[in-house]
């Protein structure tokens, strides 16, 4: 296609035939076969399909279908496969390389080069493998192919591999002058052979497949192959001589005695024989004797107790050479012995057995292995040294032995004969003494038996007390030991018999056997109440403290005589006063005196529970949110608060950690009689209501209702508080658990409340503290205050916006003062309200505001001056 684009490429189209066309394929001869209508008995032809134009040779009906019809449908032509296997290369150990001529295309193939003994070398799947063949001859080659059609072929061919000359002529040689020594390049089929002596400058000297040499030289043969393989070389050396000397491996030998000599003779020369004569450095030196041949092996011995020497002269023999003697000397070790000090061993059970051992060649080294008898032999074990050093024990009632076999090495390691010596156990006389022990009263009577494990025992004893205030016991012959022995101590002391048996053998072993004596302490018991005076209506506990009770006493407890309560060193019961109570114990001692025993008397004072009271002197109903608040109004004074979300160590309620519902605040007393009453008042904690600043806020300590205002960041009351009882103006607000204030007569609705500073914070000198404030509210602190006023800039401007007249919706009202309880003062004229922040012990900051000045005042007032109250949002 000469033009690229659609537009050109169809104006540049020639027309070459007008049928119309159903199918279109390219044959196997390069020509497009064409089809056009149903029933047609011959195919459209293009001949030249790469030529342009009208040169493409289109022809019309071009191929008869021999009185067929096609019907739209092309054949699908044959398939030519083919698969052919080439290769270069033809000579033994040289590369062959194969290569392929395969249609269609492979998917994959694999080569099998028909030598099995190159193991994996064998095979390969690469397109153009090589492979060396070691040995000549014809292999047939396999290739296994698959098409990328699927199909698969095999192909092979078999290859003849030429032997390439590889001529080996061995090891150097040495000859003796005279003799010859022919060299052989191997047989190569129609080989050509050239021979060298690169030494002497003789070339082609040779050429056939063997050589006879008589001179010295390097000889080279050169080896061609008539297959146009690589020529075949190799080199040797031959020495000529005169000498025959002898060279012996190894170089030089040294044995143990009854080792065999292992000599191996060799020559300078290619022939040889050997012949020698032996002789021995001393007379205690065997097993040598003269011979021939081209080894030595003779069993030498060595009964001296120092090395000795074997020398043989050896002499090599060859027609050409003249043999040179060679002395070669064999060492011969002697064998170690080992003797023994002492020379025979008894011992008792319990003795170390000490053997020496010594051997009489010099530097010699032992080891050893023991075996015991029977099982009641032990404490031998396997060792080396020159000491056998073990206590021994036989625990049985026989005689005993040990047997060592000592095995003696010398310092160049040749190891002696094993020597047995066995060592005699004798059992040692032991005592069996029953019963096994012996816990007697003071003033009883001992019943020991001695027995023995030995026959014909006798028995001695001494004996010895642990303290002076025993007594009864004495030294003694017999089989047994009944003695009554006293202890007059008040604890437990010993005696302790040292007995020994008497017997024929090894002696005996003292057994100590102790008798433990009690002594017969009294019986007692003490009593002691848990309280006394008691709270009337509280139960007292009373603990017997026994004295040699035993494991297992028995408790009866008497109140007034009477027997009551049970078996138990504990005995609890509700007292009147006036009771007398005691216990009596029986001990479960069996070395006692003064059992049973009645214990001290306890009379009883019986004291009345204190009367308790809790008053409400805090809010009763609150909300989850509230602040903390310290609980008061428990009577007597000093006793403590507990319930839900009572902080008992402070006296605080905690609403939040209460949670919501009716919690029972338990106030608790206890007086000097440790007599404890207590009171009950519930507090009900409920969820708030839900609130947005401005709305108005309902107290629901007494229902009142109140209008708030969002002032910046802060929630106000736009009204001034009117919680509480109202009381004359003269007289002062008192900490009384009634929330006071007083009422200042006016035409105001409601008239205006005022507080002192200690009633509004009932009493508690903390900032921002509830007070009187309902739940959820608190006194503003001076905190709080300020930044109120910052809201117009500072206190010096705020005046105005928060009184009545301004515009903040705080809405202050000049509703006066009362001072001292004595006078109501700047009634319509100014207000002052109170701050939660002290000012001293007697003060507290209060601010004001009057008709004239814009400000708001700072003012620390006295206390006991009553002011209105604004309460903030928490």
């Amino acid at each position: 296609m000469i033009n690229t684009d659609s537009a050109s490429f169809m104006q540049s189209q020639v027309v070459v035939g007008g049928s119309g066309v159903h199918s279109i394929q390219m044959a196997p001869d390069g020509k497009i076969y064409l089809t056009t209508d149903l029933f047609i008995d011959s195919l459209h032809r293009i001949n030249n399909p790469s030529a342009p134009g009208a040169s493409c040779n289109y022809q019309y009906n071009a191929f008869g279908l021999e009185g067929n019809w096609h019907y739209y449908c092309l054949p699908q032509f044959l398939q030519k496969y083919k698969v052919y296997i080439h290769y270069s290369g033809h000579c033994q150990f040289d590369t062959v390389s194969f290569s392929s001529d395969i249609w269609p295309p492979p998917d994959s193939l694999h080569w099998d080069f028909g030598d099995p003994l190159s193991g994996a070398a064998n095979f390969s799947n690469d397109t153009t493998p090589t492979h060396i063949y070691t040995s000549p001859g014809n292999y047939t080659v396999e290739l296994f192919v698959r098409h990328i059609d699927k199909r698969f072929d095999t192909a092979w061919i078999t290859i003849p591999i030429d032997q390439t000359p590889q001529p080996a002529l061995g090891p150097d040689q040495t000859i003796c002058e005279g003799d010859s020594v022919t060299f052989d390049a191997g047989f190569c089929n129609q080989c050509t052979f050239r021979w060298d002596n690169l030494l002497m400058g003789q070339m082609n000297i040779g050429n056939e497949q063997t050589f006879i040499a008589y001179d010295s030289g390097i000889y080279a043969v050169t080896v061609a192959s008539p297959y146009d393989c690589p020529l075949g070389r190799d080199t040797v050396q031959l020495a000529v001589v005169t000498e025959a000397t002898v060279a012996v491996e190894p170089p030089s030998l040294a044995i143990c005695s009854g080792d065999t000599t292992e000599l191996a003779l060799q020559c300078n020369v290619s022939t040889c024989d050997f012949w020698w004569t032996a002789v021995g450095s001393s007379p205690l030196v065997t097993g040598y004797s003269s011979g021939s041949g081209d080894s030595i092996q003779q069993m030498l011995l060595n009964s001296d107790t120092v090395d000795q020497t074997v020398t043989y002269t050896i002499t090599p023999a060859n027609p050409f050479c003249t043999g040179i003697p060679y002395d070669y000397p064999v060492v011969v070790h002697p064998l170690p012995d080992v003797w023994f000090d002492p020379p025979v061993l008894v011992v008792c059970s319990g003795q170390a057995a000490i053997i020496n051992l010594y051997s009489h060649v010099a530097g010699a080294t032992f080891s050893w292995t023991a075996v015991g008898s029977s099982g009641n032999v032990t404490g031998f074990s396997d060792g080396s040294g020159s000491v056998i050093n073990q206590v021994l024990q036989n625990t049985g009632n026989t005689t005993g032995y040990v047997t060592y076999q000592v095995t003696p090495t010398g310092s160049e390691g040749c190891i002696g004969n094993p020597i047995e010596y066995i060592v005699t156990v004798l059992p040692v006389v032991e005592a069996t003494v029953s019963p096994p022990s012996t816990v007697l009263c003071s003033g009883d009577t001992t019943d020991i038996l001695l027995q023995c494990n030995l026959s014909g025992c006798t028995f001695s004893w001494s004996a010895v007390a642990s303290s002076p205030l025993v007594s009864g016991y004495a030294s003694g012959t017999g089989d047994s030991i009944q003695q009554a022995l006293f202890n007059s101590d008040t604890i437990d002391q010993s005696v302790t018999y040292s007995i020994v048996p008497s017997v024929s053998g090894c002696g005996a072993d003292t057994t100590d056997y102790s008798v433990l004596i009690h002594p017969r302490p009294p019986v007692s018991v003490t009593i002691t109440a848990s309280i006394n005076p008691a709270c009337s209506g509280i139960p007292v506990t009373f603990t017997a403290i026994p004295a040699n009770g035993g494991t297992n006493p028995f408790y009866q407890w008497r109140v007034n005589g009477i027997n009551t309560g049970t078996n138990n060193s504990i005995f609890t019961y509700y007292p009147a006063s006036g009771d007398q109570v005691s216990c009596i114990l029986t001990s479960s001692e069996s070395c006692i005196s003064g059992n049973p025993a009645t214990s001290n008397p306890i009379t009883m004072s019986v004291v009345e529970q204190p009367a308790v009271s809790l008053a409400p002197c805090f809010d009763t109903i609150t909300t989850l949110n509230a602040k903390p608040y310290k609980l008061k109004g428990g009577i007597p004074l000093g006793g403590n608060y507990t319930g839900p979300g009572v902080d008992q160590f402070t006296g605080y309620f905690f609403p939040a950690l209460a949670g919501v519902g009716s919690k029972a605040i338990k106030y608790t007393y206890t007086n000097v009689y440790q007599c404890t009453n207590y009171f009950i008042r519930t507090i009900t904690v409920i969820n708030p209501a839900p609130f947005t600043c401005g709305d108005d806020i309902l107290d629901i300590r007494d229902s009142t209702t109140y209008p708030t205002v969002q002032i910046g960041t802060q929630c106000w009351m736009a009204a001034n508080l009117n919680y509480g009882t109202e009381i004359p103006h003269t007289s002062s607000q008192r900490d009384n658990c009634i929330p006071e204030k007083y009422v200042r007569p006016t035409s105001y609705v409601p008239p205006p409340s005022f507080y002192q500073w200690d009633e509004l914070m009932k009493y508690e000198d903390t900032e921002q503290i509830q007070g009187l404030c309902p739940p959820a509210w608190h006194v503003p602190s001076e905190v709080d205050w300020n930044i109120l006023f910052t809201n117009w800039t500072n206190n010096a401007f705020a005046g105005a916006p928060l009184k009545y007249s301004g515009y903040s919706g705080f809405n202050a009202l000049l509703s006066g003062v009362e001072h001292f309880n004595r006078s109501w003062n700047f009634i319509d004229f100014a207000v002052m309200f109170w701050s939660s922040t002290s000012h001293g012990p007697w003060k507290a900051w209060a601010h004001g505001m009057n008709e004239q000045n814009y400000s708001v005042s700072y003012y620390p007032s006295y206390r006991a001056n009553a002011f209105s109250v604004r309460c903030i949002r928490d």
